[in-house]
Protein backbone atom coordinates (compact mmCIF):
# COMPACT_ATOMS: atom_id res chain seq x y z
CA UNK A 1 0.00 0.00 0.00
CA UNK A 2 1.32 3.47 -1.11
CA UNK A 3 0.77 6.69 0.52
CA UNK A 4 1.41 9.82 -1.28
CA UNK A 5 2.80 12.76 -0.07
CA UNK A 6 1.92 16.44 -1.35
CA UNK A 7 1.42 15.41 -4.61
CA UNK A 8 5.49 14.78 -5.41
CA UNK A 9 6.22 11.53 -3.66
CA UNK A 10 5.17 8.12 -2.52
CA UNK A 11 5.93 5.96 0.53
CA UNK A 12 5.26 2.45 1.48
CA UNK A 13 5.32 1.38 4.67
CA UNK A 14 7.76 -2.21 4.80
CA UNK A 15 6.92 -4.73 7.52
CA UNK A 16 9.99 -6.49 8.52
CA UNK A 17 10.49 -9.43 11.67
CA UNK A 18 13.42 -9.64 13.62
CA UNK A 19 15.95 -11.75 12.18
CA UNK A 20 15.55 -9.74 8.95
CA UNK A 21 16.28 -6.36 10.68
CA UNK A 22 19.11 -7.87 12.62
CA UNK A 23 20.80 -9.92 9.48
CA UNK A 24 19.69 -8.31 6.58
CA UNK A 25 17.16 -9.66 3.78
CA UNK A 26 15.92 -9.56 0.22
CA UNK A 27 12.39 -8.90 -0.83
CA UNK A 28 10.55 -7.80 -3.80
CA UNK A 29 7.98 -5.20 -4.00
CA UNK A 30 5.94 -4.19 -6.50
CA UNK A 31 5.88 -0.43 -8.10
CA UNK A 32 2.91 1.39 -9.21
CA UNK A 33 4.02 0.52 -12.71
CA UNK A 34 4.03 -3.17 -11.65
CA UNK A 35 7.47 -3.67 -11.84
CA UNK A 36 9.04 -5.83 -9.21
CA UNK A 37 12.20 -4.35 -7.76
CA UNK A 38 14.31 -6.32 -5.24
CA UNK A 39 14.75 -4.36 -1.28
CA UNK A 40 17.63 -6.18 0.26
CA UNK A 41 19.85 -4.47 3.01
CA UNK A 42 23.19 -3.31 1.37
CA UNK A 43 26.12 -4.46 3.56
CA UNK A 44 26.68 -7.39 5.55
CA UNK A 45 26.00 -6.80 9.13
CA UNK A 46 23.74 -3.93 8.05
CA UNK A 47 20.46 -3.54 10.73
CA UNK A 48 17.39 -2.16 10.35
CA UNK A 49 15.69 0.08 12.90
CA UNK A 50 12.11 1.05 13.29
CA UNK A 51 11.27 3.85 11.76
CA UNK A 52 14.52 3.75 9.32
CA UNK A 53 14.13 5.02 6.04
CA UNK A 54 15.40 3.85 2.38
CA UNK A 55 14.98 6.27 -0.52
CA UNK A 56 14.72 4.27 -4.39
CA UNK A 57 15.88 7.18 -6.91
CA UNK A 58 13.67 7.25 -10.20
CA UNK A 59 10.88 4.40 -8.56
CA UNK A 60 8.61 6.90 -7.63
CA UNK A 61 5.90 8.89 -9.73
CA UNK A 62 6.19 10.54 -12.70
CA UNK A 63 7.46 14.42 -12.56
CA UNK A 64 5.43 16.57 -13.36
CA UNK A 65 6.49 18.21 -17.20
CA UNK A 66 9.57 15.49 -17.26
CA UNK A 67 7.98 12.19 -17.84
CA UNK A 68 11.41 10.11 -18.19
CA UNK A 69 11.90 10.95 -14.69
CA UNK A 70 10.21 9.63 -11.42
CA UNK A 71 10.20 10.61 -7.89
CA UNK A 72 11.73 8.86 -5.14
CA UNK A 73 10.01 6.03 -4.11
CA UNK A 74 10.20 6.07 0.03
CA UNK A 75 10.28 3.00 2.07
CA UNK A 76 9.63 3.48 5.74
CA UNK A 77 10.67 0.52 8.04
CA UNK A 78 8.50 -1.37 10.70
CA UNK A 79 10.00 -4.23 12.70
CA UNK A 80 7.92 -6.75 13.99
CA UNK A 81 9.20 -8.19 17.14
CA UNK A 82 7.95 -11.57 18.07
CA UNK A 83 5.66 -12.10 20.84
CA UNK A 84 6.85 -12.70 24.49
CA UNK A 85 7.96 -16.23 25.88
CA UNK A 86 8.95 -17.33 22.12
CA UNK A 87 12.18 -18.93 22.94
CA UNK A 88 12.61 -20.93 25.61
CA UNK A 89 15.27 -20.20 28.49
CA UNK A 90 18.04 -21.95 27.21
CA UNK A 91 17.73 -20.30 23.71
CA UNK A 92 17.53 -16.97 25.57
CA UNK A 93 20.76 -17.24 27.66
CA UNK A 94 22.49 -18.21 24.12
CA UNK A 95 20.81 -15.09 22.23
CA UNK A 96 22.15 -12.80 25.33
CA UNK A 97 25.79 -13.74 24.32
CA UNK A 98 25.59 -13.46 20.62
CA UNK A 99 23.94 -9.97 20.88
CA UNK A 100 25.52 -6.44 22.28
CA UNK A 101 25.44 -6.24 25.99
CA UNK A 102 22.99 -4.25 27.66
CA UNK A 103 23.86 -1.08 29.70
CA UNK A 104 23.79 -1.58 33.52
CA UNK A 105 22.19 1.34 35.30
CA UNK A 106 23.81 2.27 38.64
Amino acid sequence: LFSLHEGKTISHMFGLIGIEALCGFQKPISTLDNQTIVILTSHSGQSVKPGDIKYLLNEGIPIYHTPNERSPLIIKFKVNFPENGFLSPDKLSLSKMLLPERKVVE
